[in-house]
This record gives C-alpha cells, structure tokens and sequence, in this order.
C-alpha cells in the first residue's frame, strides 16, 4: 500500500545533465593549485536532504511494523510516540529539500505522505497537489492522495484516482485497492455513501483479480523533470 516504489534519488545523480559545479581550485602557493572542496548545487544538496526523508520514514515503517506486533499497550504506544517522531523528522527533511529546489515533485509528496502520518490532512493534500502540480502522472502522489481522500471520505475522489491508476500504473492501483479493503474492513456500521463505496470497491476488486495478469503501463515514481 504505502511501502513500495519509493527509491532514494542518489541513483538519479549520474543521469542528471543540468550543470553540476566542477571542484573549485585555490590560487597561490609555490606548490601549484590546490583542489578545494567542491560545493554542493542546490540540487544535490535537495536530493541529499531527500533521501535522508526517505531514511526516517523506513525507519518510522519498522517502528509501526513492530507496533502492530506488540504485546501489550504500553509497549504498542511507546512505539507509535517513537513513529510520529520520525515522521516528524522526515518532515522537516522534505521540506529542507523543496526548500533547495522547489521542483523536487518527490519531496512534494513525500511531504505530503509524512503530514498525513502526523494526522496534518490539509497540508498533505496540499503538498501532493503541488506534487501533481509539478508532474501530473506522479503515480505515487496519486495513490498517496486518494488514501488521504479515502481517510476524509471523499470517495468521489478516491474512486476517480483508482481509475486513473488503474489504466496508467497497475500496481500503484492495486496498492489502492489494498487501503480501500482495509478501509472496508474497519468499517463497523457504515452510512449511505460508505455502503454505496464499499459496493463500488468490491465490484471493482473483482474485477482487478479477472485483470490482475495483463499486462500494463507503468510510471517511474522518481524520474527527475526539471
């Protein structure tokens, strides 16, 4: 659902072609130039500040994975006060690294992922928004923001983004499909609307089962568009 296809962008470093500095040498001396050393662009030091994001949130995933096998509350929460710490701080490294390069569209939604696990829903859809701003067919930011419509109940909106999901990135649709059966799951007395969406949901997990081996587009989460 939320765990896969999020890579670090450090192995986008040799493919980018938008003038690296090259390492700056200092005058004088008898003994010739001296290199110095060299100063990280903008971007790179956003791809850095990224990818350290990326760190505490896989650490934030262990911690929740180790929640979820806790053997008594106490534990079970001292490990959840552990998770909302490291996404806390993953969210500060987001931020740091739009700050560098404001067209960062992964930190976009990484942002908006980790002010979604700190329970911050405006801020995280708008931070997808701007993600999808920056590249429309982020398939990871459309994922991630239906999960956060589904949270709010907008399954308009939720169902809408399964759709393109399911015709443009498979499995990003189908990490969808696993949130809106959980979703259904924890569904104890449902209104209207919710019974309407889980009918819709069901269908359509049929559905992606008679599907679910053809083949289908699929859209790198972390290509760089500058």
């Amino acid at each position: 659902m939320d765990k896969k296809h999020c890579r670090f962008l450090f192995i986008l470093l040799p493919l980018l072609a938008i003038g690296f500095s090259t390492p700056a040498y200092s005058s004088g001396g008898g003994g010739g130039a001296m290199p110095s050393t060299p100063r990280l662009t903008p971007l790179e030091q956003a791809i850095s500040f990224y990818n350290q994001g990326l760190k505490l949130r896989d650490k934030a995933w262990e911690l929740e994975a180790r929640a979820a096998e806790a053997k008594n509350d106490k534990q079970k929460a001292k490990l959840e006060k552990k998770v909302l710490k490291q996404f806390a701080k993953a969210e500060k490294k987001f931020a740091r690294a739009i700050r560098k390069k404001p067209k960062l569209y992964q930190a976009h939604s990484s942002l908006g992922y980790a002010h979604r696990k700190l329970g911050n829903y405006d801020k995280s859809l708008a931070a997808y928004d701007e993600a999808l701003r920056l590249n429309e067919k982020y398939s990871e930011a459309i994922e991630y923001r239906a999960e956060t419509y589904l949270s709010l109940g907008r399954y308009d909106e939720t169902k809408k983004a399964y759709m393109i999901l399911f015709s443009g990135d498979r499995p990003r649709a189908d990490e969808l499909m696993s949130a809106m059966l959980e979703w259904q799951e924890s569904q104890k007395e449902k209104t209207i609307d919710q019974n309407t969406f889980s009918a819709w949901v069901s269908e359509r997990h049929q559905l992606s089962l008679q599907t679910a081996g053809l083949s289908s587009k699929h859209t790198k989460s972390n290509s760089w568009q500058d």
